[in-house]
């Protein structure tokens, strides 16, 4: 056998070997390799306050994307919505684990429309009984009775999300639409109007039109009812484990004190309840800094620009769990590269995308959301609860690392990354390592290993031109360091020649564009197994 041959065998035996790493090893027939189960709800890392866990010890990573029409219809002529299992497929295709539920005040429903058109969201958590209509024709109000049909639309699809290994952050409220509107203005559509409710609340006392003192602690009639609402929420779904609270979508900027007061009231009635769930502060439109968010009682938050999150996000420091949603950063979705960054930096990447953009994503959007599924998959199988952001390690100072034993190195190039085309659904396998093969990789026992092995080989991700260098300080590390390299859009592994510890080294990316280097150092039983 000549030895461009033999190259050429070790080669696809090494990104065989380095797939599998990535998942575990092989299942069984019939077996899932990620069903996705929780171990209790999620609380902060007692450890490493940077990520959650769920009871079993180990950190929970999530990552998702979302979009608006996931609990409430909007009502309109036009295909602006997706049923929600349709929305669960494409999640779990991707193989991410978390879902942004949002939920509309209005009736006539805020929405960027250029048009003025006015799109109707229902159900809302409160029944119309009349007498009497509101202003959009139909019965008024009763705001002290609950709208079964809400409540019950909202677990179940809590649990559909739960029984697909998705985590759900549950919108409380929507602040955004109390500020902002193309016209015409759709305040006259929120059940806390004068003329929409039979219960005498009335939400702009002083006919601003914006009833932004609805988040705010100066109408104790309207706290009263919110109060009542949250209560509501948490009895509905306290039993289940892959529960977040979000308090409000980016409120105005005076509205910290009463988020604190929605955060602290939550936690106060979880108290007595079987389960405690997380709460999440998201940010101000338009408000004060991140202090504001990392001063709250909150357990998790997502911050806005400042402090560089779209392009440099700070590391983290484990004041909070950050989930850092572009909805907050651009208003639009963030690219690939952004998700490396953020993941490496100790952060929770969330894309928000539009309903256009779930159906075609284009190259830029479906590389996020291949490497989004690629950190979770990566972040599952590395121990994570002993990582933390350790920039001084790698001339790229992007460096998630337990010095001395484990260094996660991303290096960004801004070289594009070809669109390879859109995973297949892979509910019977890891979702992380379908996406990363494009089918190659599946690691079905029905394959067999040559076949993987063939697809791998021939695979272009692998490129033969040289990508970017690094150099990494492994003066913690003792003995042997293993060198693996991953694509951060595939997923697909490509080993190293292994180096020695206790020095800085330098090493050059196989892989044409940017890339990931994962080093680990062997224990003695590793090197075992290996021989």
């Amino acid at each position: 056998m000549n030895r461009a041959k033999l190259r050429g065998r070790e080669m696809a035996k090494a990104v065989l070997a380095m797939s599998l790493w990535l998942i575990g090893a092989a299942p069984g027939a019939g077996e899932r390799i990620w069903a996705g189960q929780t171990d209790g709800p999620l609380k902060v890392h007692p450890e490493n306050a940077r990520y959650f866990t769920d009871g079993s010890g180990k950190a929970v990573y999530l990552t998702g994307f979302q979009y608006w029409d996931v609990v409430q219809e909007d009502g309109s002529a036009g295909p602006t919505a997706m049923e929600f299992p349709e929305f669960l497929d494409l999640a779990e295709r991707y193989g991410t684990n978390f879902v942004r539920l949002w939920r509309w005040n209005e009736l006539a429903k805020f929405r960027y429309s250029r048009d003025g058109a006015a799109f109707q969201s229902s159900p809302s958590p409160w029944v119309r009984t009349g007498p009497g209509t509101a202003l959009d024709g139909k019965p008024k109000f009763d705001l002290t009775k609950f709208d079964p049909a809400y409540f019950n639309r909202l677990r179940s699809r809590v649990m559909a999300a739960g029984g697909r290994g998705f985590y759900v952050a549950i919108m409380l409220f929507e602040g955004h639409s109390l500020q902002f509107s193309d016209l015409p203005w759709r305040w006259d559509g929120h059940p806390f109007h004068r003329d929409n409710n039979i219960s005498g609340l009335d939400g702009d006392p002083d006919g601003s039109g914006r009833a932004i003192r609805l988040h705010t602690l100066e109408l104790p009639a309207v706290t009263a009812v919110q109060e009542a609402y949250v209560r509501k929420v948490i009895d509905t779904v306290n039993d289940l484990d892959n529960v977040l609270y979000e308090i409000a979508n980016e409120s105005h900027a005076d509205s910290a004190d009463w988020q604190y007061h929605m955060i602290r009231f939550i936690k106060q009635y979880q108290a007595g309840k079987p389960r405690q769930h997380p709460v999440w502060m998201s940010s101000h439109q338009g408000g004060p800094s991140n202090a504001v968010l990392f001063d709250s009682p909150a357990d998790c938050v997502a911050p806005t620009p400042e402090g560089g999150y779209r392009d440099n996000p700070p590391a983290a420091d484990g004041k909070k769990v950050v989930l850092s949603d572009t909805d907050h950063l651009w208003g639009a979705p963030g690219d690939h590269v952004w998700v490396w960054k953020t993941f490496l930096r100790g952060h929770h990447p969330i894309n928000y995308m539009e309903y256009a953009q779930l159906l075609d994503p284009g190259a830029k959007l479906e590389n996020a959301r291949r490497a989004m599924g690629v950190t979770l998959a990566l972040a599952r199988r590395i121990n994570l609860a002993a990582m933390t952001p350790h920039n001084d390690l790698a001339s790229t100072a992007y460096c998630l690392a337990e010095p001395g034993q484990e260094y996660l190195v991303y290096l960004p190039d801004h070289a594009a990354i070809p669109w390879r085309g859109r995973p297949a659904l892979a509910s019977r396998g890891h979702p992380g390592l379908a996406l990363a093969g494009s089918g190659a990789a599946v690691a079905r026992e029905d394959q067999g290993r040559d076949a993987l092995a063939t697809k791998a080989q021939g695979r272009d991700a692998l490129a033969t031109m040289p990508g970017p260098q690094v150099t990494v300080d492994l003066a913690a590390a003792s003995g042997e360091v293993t060198v693996q390299w991953l694509h951060p859009v595939e997923g697909t592994f490509v080993a190293g020649e292994p180096v020695e510890g206790r020095a800085k080294r330098t090493f050059q990316s196989p892989i044409s564009g940017d890339a990931v280097l994962h080093l680990k150092t062997q224990t003695s039983g590793e090197k075992r197994r290996q021989e």
